[in-house]
């Protein structure tokens, strides 16, 4: 976790300075971290962009899962609207709201 000092720099906490760097998995073994890092700067430039695209797949769906379960009364498309405000802006979710209604009116 980042501590923030009073001139809004961040330092690093002891457990961070003990790993070293600012990236550590705190729930995993640190050699079995080294041989994941190992893995991923040996794989092909494709097969690092389809496990990041994977990731972020993974990501976007527990979020909508959790603004749903938060909100069991919102349809998909409300969920859906509520992901895109906290993810996107306010701004964003607004016009798409508008053209979702438009486009289905």
């Amino acid at each position: 976790m980042l501590k923030e000092n009073s001139n809004r720099n961040y330092k690093l906490s002891k457990n961070q300075k003990l790993h070293g760097r600012l990236g550590t998995l705190l729930d995993t073994n640190p050699e079995a971290e080294e041989f994941q890092i190992l893995l991923i700067r040996q794989a092909s430039a494709a097969k690092r962009a389809s496990l990041m695209r994977s990731l972020s797949k993974t990501v976007i769906q527990l979020s909508r899962r959790a603004i749903s379960r938060a909100n069991p009364e919102l349809n998909e498309e409300e969920v859906n609207l509520i992901f895109v405000a906290n993810n996107y802006g306010d701004d964003l979710a607004k016009r798409l709201s508008r053209y979702l209604k438009q486009r289905y009116s």
